[in-house]
């Protein structure tokens, strides 16, 4: 059971890596991996962004909205 287990969190890490799309995933709010694309996307380094509240990377304007939608799901 582990060993699938490593074997899909493995695969998922590659294909985040791999896709030219921003990935950030977090827990309870805060970030705790982003891949390549989302650091070129922000324009910082990896270890900037980790550990920071995922709403910090929203608008203002729109944090209430997307906290709302997160806390719904």
């Amino acid at each position: 059971m582990e060993e699938a287990l490593a074997v899909t969190e493995d695969r998922n890490r590659t294909l985040a890596i791999a896709t030219l799309e921003g990935v950030i995933i977090y827990d309870d709010l805060k970030i705790v991996e982003v891949n390549p694309a989302t650091v070129d996307m922000f324009g910082c380094a990896q270890d900037e962004l980790m550990g920071n509240s995922i709403l910090e990377l929203v608008d203002p304007a729109w944090r209430g909205l997307v906290l709302e939608h997160i806390s719904s799901n």
